[in-house]
C-alpha cells in the first residue's frame, strides 16, 4: 500500500518522520511532498519531494497512491498546491488530515473558520500533545522521533563536566504572558522569559552555561542538543514540543511543564503513567536548574533513564503503527470520519479537558502583570 504526504512547510521536521518510519518498519510505502521547503529560512529540515522542483515525480507518486495524508488544514478544491483533492477523492484516493496545531491558531483567530477546521469531516488525525483536547473527532497519534539515529542518539564526545550546559531552542520570538491570547496560550516557549530566567542564573552561578540557539539547521541544532546537561523546552503553556522528544531520546535531561490534561494523554499513548520529564513551570526552574547545577552525578542518571524510557515507551518502531492502523481503517471503511473521541459540549468534559488548565495559565500570566505593574510603580 502507498501513501503521500502533504505539507505546505517542514512543520518541524514532523511529517518527514512519519515518511521514514513508515519505510522503515512498515510494508507501506511512503513519499512526502512539501510546497516550500524553505519556508522557516535558515531552519531547514530534512525533506523528500519539493513540489515546485520534483512536480512530475510528485504526479506520478499521487497517481499510484492509496491515500493522501494532508498535513495541516487547506482547502481541498482551492490550495496552494493547485491540486484538486475533492477530484481525487471521487477517484477512489482515501484522504487523511492531520493537524499539528491549535483550530484558532490555523484560523488566524477567527471563531467561525475554526470551527469548521474543527468540524472536518475528513477523517481526522492529532499529535499527541495538547492539541488533541481541540479536536475531538481524531484520532491521537504520536510524534516520532528515529531512535536510532545518530543525531536522536546519546553522543558519545559530550562533556558532562562540573559545568551545567543550559540548552534552549525557541522557535518563536513571543512572550509567554504580553502577546495577544490566541498566541500567547499555546504557539510560544516564552522565549524572552526563559531566556531572562537563564541569564540570572548564568549571573548567579558562574558554572552554568546558556546555549541558546536560533534560526539554525534542524541538523545543527540537534549536534548542540546532544552537547548539552540539560535542556529546555516549554515551561509556560502545559505542552511540550517535538524538541522534547528529541532531547529525551538523546539522553539530556529535559525540562517542560507538562499539564494534567498532556499527561493524561501522553500516558495512554506510551502505555504508562511515567514520565521522564522534569515538570516543572518557568516559574521555579530557576532553583531546578540551580539543584542541577551541583550534581552531575544525577544529570546523568536521568539522562540514561530519559533514553531508556524512550526507548521502551516511545520507539518509533512500534509506535508507527499508529499510523498504519490508522490507514487501515480508513480503507475498510471507505473514508469514513473516526469515532469521536469526546463530547466537547459536555461541561464536565470541557472543564476537565481545557477549562480547567486554561484558568490556571491566566491566573498565572495576571501574577504576572500583576507584578509587572508593582515594580514599575516602585521604579517610578
Amino acid at each position: 500500500m502507498q501513501v503521500v504526504h502533504f505539507s505546505l512547510t517542514p512543520l518541524a521536521g514532523s511529517p518527514i518522520r512519519i515518511v521514514n518510519a513508515l519505510r522503515q518498519h512498515t510494508s507501506w510505502q511512503a513519499r512526502l511532498i512539501v510546497l516550500d521547503p524553505a519556508a522557516y529560512g535558515t531552519r531547514t529540515f530534512e525533506g523528500d519531494l519539493d513540489w515546485n522542483r520534483d512536480r512530475e515525480e510528485a504526479l506520478s507518486c499521487i497517481d499510484s497512491a492509496d491515500i493522501l495524508h494532508l498535513h495541516h488544514y487547506f482547502d481541498l478544491e482551492h490550495n496552494p498546491f493547485d491540486l484538486d483533492f475533492a477530484s481525487l477523492r471521487r477517484r477512489g484516493k482515501q484522504l487523511v488530515r492531520q493537524f499539528h496545531s491549535g483550530p484558532f491558531h490555523i484560523a488566524g483567530g477567527q471563531l467561525s473558520r475554526a470551527a469548521e477546521i474543527i468540524q472536518s469531516p475528513l477523517p481526522q488525525v492529532v499529535v499527541a500533545q495538547y492539541q488533541e483536547r481541540y479536536f475531538p473527532n481524531a484520532r491521537v497519534v504520536p510524534n516520532l522521533v528515529p531512535l536510532r539515529d545518530e543525531l536522536c542518539s546519546p553522543s558519545d564526545v559530550a562533556d558532562h563536566s562540573a559545568t551545567l550546559k543550559v540548552f534552549f531552542a525557541p522557535s518563536s520570538p513571543h512572550s509567554a504572558w504580553k502577546s495577544s491570547e490566541a498566541i500567547a496560550r499555546w504557539e510560544n516557549k516564552g522565549a524572552p522569559e526563559t531566556v531572562a530566567m537563564l541569564e540570572r542564573l548564568c549571573a548567579r552561578n558562574p558554572f552554568v552555561v546558556a546555549d541558546i540557539r536560533r534560526d539554525m539547521p534542524h541538523a545543527d541544532c540537534l549536534r548542540a542538543r546532544q552537547a548539552a546537561d540539560v535542556s529546555i523546552d516549554d515551561l509556560v503553556t502545559g505542552s511540550f514540543h517535538l524538541s522534547s522528544l528529541e532531547g529525551l531520546a538523546q539522553g539530556v535531561p529535559t525540562m517542560a511543564f507538562l499539564d494534567p490534561r498532556t499527561l493524561s494523554v501522553l500516558a495512554e499513548m506510551a502505555g504508562t503513567s511515567t514520565h521522564p520529564w522534569i515538570n516543572c513551570r518557568l516559574e521555579n526552574a530557576e532553583d531546578s536548574l540551580l539543584a542541577f547545577a551541583s550534581d552531575p552525578d544525577a544529570r546523568k542518571a536521568l539522562g540514561q533513564a530519559s533514553r531508556d524510557w524512550m526507548t521502551r515507551y516511545w520507539n518509533d518502531r512500534e509506535l508507527v503503527r499508529h499510523f498504519t492502523d490508522a490507514y487501515e481503517r480508513v480503507l475498510e471503511t471507505d473514508g469514513a470520519p473516526f469515532p469521536a473521541r469526546f463530547d466537547p459540549d459536555k461541561l464536565q468534559t470541557w472543564w476537565k479537558l481545557r477549562a480547567r488548565q486554561d484558568l490556571a495559565w491566566q491566573l498565572r500570566r495576571w501574577r504576572h502583570r500583576l507584578a509587572e505593574v508593582a515594580i514599575s510603580r516602585l521604579g517610578s
